[in-house]
């Protein structure tokens, strides 16, 4: 009996989806214009009927099929999908999004012949309202280095989700989602994917990904991220040291870490503890040029003049910002009211 060697692996984690949405992603993978493919359906322990549509799709087509296994969270189902991943290529797809119909076709195209360890697609966004929000290109579509590319990665230039991306298999297979992280995990596997892989990466233009935007996602939970975001830093500088890796990209790692700080801080509305501040007192001024805000430049000033000085800063522009917010939402619903009249 012959052994089905796909050249393409889905690793699609399933966990209580609608049922619309999970039709619409696996249809949208059976309708490719390439077909060489199998599909991984990961049923991350469901409660509702995610599980019995899993296994009605494998039954009406062999290239598809379901790994059931107790909730451990969509890094535990990746993984269990990496695992059983038969392809000599692979692609992440969240169960809600879809892919553009010829999207393994240009895939195929690009990677027959070429000697690329990984393939970067470009997406859009569905709104709630059905409509699409097409997002500028992050990359001027070319050939990047391994090196090249994760300095960009971490100068927050690319966004550090796992799917848009097309691995291969064998390198993937070294490789594990950490099942403890919240957030950042995709950036991490990402990372850890960059600093083991031989050859080069291409990017491509072209829009091959539809990202399905969901209010109740953990990526829009700023309490998760800000709460997580200290645990995400740690388990990048201990990546990059395990592959004798952090001064090497220091001033990116730095940035990294900057950005993060500030961001989160700011929709937190909260002074980073002494750890961070002293973290931006020893690397605030180590960044890459011309990417750290200048809030946060002014903010690291005064940190290292007086905390006292430097927290009463960002205290203010805290204000200042909600302010400026309020006014804004203020003006818009006056303009709403007015145009209804």
């Amino acid at each position: 009996m012959s052994v089905f060697l796909p050249l393409f692996s889905f690793v699609i984690p399933v966990y209580n989806v609608n049922p619309a949405f999970l039709d619409q992603c696996i249809n949208s993978i059976l309708t490719q214009s390439f077909s060489d493919f199998e599909i991984i359906l990961v049923d991350d322990g469901s409660t509702d009927t995610s599980g019995q549509l899993c296994d009605e799709f494998a039954a009406k087509d062999n290239r598809i099929s379901v790994i059931h296994k107790q909730n451990g969270g969509v890094s535990s189902a990746r993984n269990e999908g990496i695992s059983a991943a038969k392809g000599e290529w692979l692609l992440f797809c969240d169960a809600d999004d879809t892919l553009q119909e010829n999207c393994l076709e240009l895939v195929f195209q690009t990677i027959s012949d070429k000697n690329y360890d990984l393939y970067k697609f470009h997406y859009r966004i569905l709104k709630r309202n059905g409509n699409y929000q097409e997002v500028p290109n992050e990359l001027e579509s070319k050939v990047y280095s391994a090196e090249e590319y994760l300095k960009l990665l971490l100068r927050h230039k690319i966004v550090g989700s796992c799917w848009g991306y097309v691995y291969r298999t064998k390198y993937v297979k070294q490789i594990k989602f950490n099942t403890v992280l919240n957030i950042g995990e995709d950036t991490l596997f990402v990372i850890n994917y960059l600093l083991i892989i031989q050859d080069n990466i291409f990017v491509s233009p072209s829009v091959m990904y539809n990202y399905r935007d969901n209010p109740q996602s953990v990526s829009k939970d700023w309490r998760k991220i800000c709460s997580e975001i200290d645990s995400v830093n740690d388990e990048i500088r201990l990546l990059l040291n395990h592959f004798s890796a952090l001064e090497k990209y220091r001033t990116e790692y730095n940035t990294y870490v900057v950005h993060n700080l500030f961001c989160t801080h700011l929709w937190k509305h909260r002074i980073p503890n002494r750890k961070n501040q002293q973290f931006l007192i020893a690397n605030g001024n180590n960044c890459c040029e011309g990417d750290i805000d200048l809030a946060m430049k002014r903010y690291v000033h005064y940190l290292k003049m007086n905390r006292i000085v430097g927290n009463a800063y960002l205290k203010a522009y805290y204000y200042r910002t909600t302010l400026f917010t309020s006014v804004v939402a203020l003006c818009r619903l006056f303009f709403h009211i007015h145009n209804k009249r």
